[in-house]
């Protein structure tokens, strides 16, 4: 090359295009943030037995077999004490049934004091318990109140209003006795005022309970 030749200048358009993309990129590379660590996975729980389940006493989850209460338990304790004569196991089974509030156990305490199975004869007692029996759900001595005050029996005052509502405590519990029994009370009005609808409504209901009596008034 001689003194006064020039360096060659050489097109660089695409060269400063790449060149500012390349720089571009270099700076979105700098100030891009940073990668979220990768946490590590935790391992799945192991699923507790059903048998801890049902075990757990903090657990909300109500148990899938119902449990006999108490006094249940009680009852069948004292039925079984019944079946073998054992009077003084039965006696003391009822109680315990009757004071855990089982209706039927105060039911059948209430027949252990009236008949005196162990020896001693307690009316009262028994009356005491009938009541508790009656006023709880059991359908035996509900009928047996309304029996004894209907004919005015057992130490019970005649009082057709009692009997009647205690007849509508059974009928309430699906007894047929009961339900064809107010039947009769509304069509002869007694302990109630008379109402032939209701007469009907009753007999209709006791029927479909298996009532063959209601079958025989309801034709009248």
């Amino acid at each position: 090359l001689g003194g006064d030749a020039k360096p060659e200048r050489r097109p660089f358009g695409k060269h400063r295009l790449a060149f500012s993309v390349m720089a571009t990129e270099v700076r979105t590379l700098r100030i891009a943030a940073p990668p979220t660590p990768v946490q590590p996975r935790a391992a799945p729980a192991r699923a507790t037995p059903k048998s801890i389940q049902s075990e757990n006493p903090y657990s909300t989850r109500a148990p899938r077999t119902v449990r006999t209460t108490q006094g249940e338990a009680m009852l069948a304790v004292g039925h079984a004490a019944y079946a073998r004569k054992d009077w003084p196991a039965a006696m003391k089974a009822f109680q315990q049934s009757a004071e855990a509030g089982s209706a039927e156990g105060a039911w059948e305490l209430s027949l252990m004091h009236a008949h005196g199975k162990t020896g001693v004869v307690d009316k009262d007692q028994a009356r005491e318990w009938l009541k508790i029996a009656a006023d709880g759900g059991a359908v035996k001595a509900q009928m047996f109140l309304a029996q004894m005050s209907t004919f005015g029996r057992g130490g019970y005052d005649k009082d057709e209003s009692v009997a009647f509502n205690y007849l509508e405590r059974a009928a309430d519990q699906g007894n047929a006795h009961a339900t064809h029994q107010l039947g009769v009370r509304y069509l002869y009005a007694v302990g109630v005022e008379q109402d032939l609808d209701k007469a009907i409504e009753h007999f209709d209901k006791a029927i479909e309970l298996g009532s063959a009596d209601a079958v025989k008034d309801r034709e009248i």
